[in-house]
């Protein structure tokens, strides 16, 4: 971020030092670690399915408006990219 009298910053989003250190290849040991305990049945802080889907849902959308110039409704989105049963 800049303003017209102050200096530049720039930053670049990471993860943690600690998961930095584990490499990032799909999924980090830490991430490995939540999925068995959440299998195992012991509370975890690790997203759950609903929430990676709404967050694909809201990243699908922004696309969406960035390419149309228009508000997108989440609604007729998901009602026009319905995947048919197999």
């Amino acid at each position: 971020m800049c303003g017209e009298t102050k200096p530049s910053r720039i930053t670049t989003p990471a993860y943690p030092a600690y998961r930095e250190r584990t490499g990032h290849n799909g999924v980090t040991f830490y991430e490995h670690i939540s999925f068995i305990d959440d299998i195992e049945g012991q509370k975890t802080t690790a997203v759950t399915a609903g929430e990676g889907f709404w967050s694909i849902v809201v990243g699908a959308a922004a696309e969406e408006s960035i390419k149309t110039g228009k508000v997108i409704s989440i609604g007729e989105l998901l009602k026009n990219n319905v995947i048919p049963s197999a």
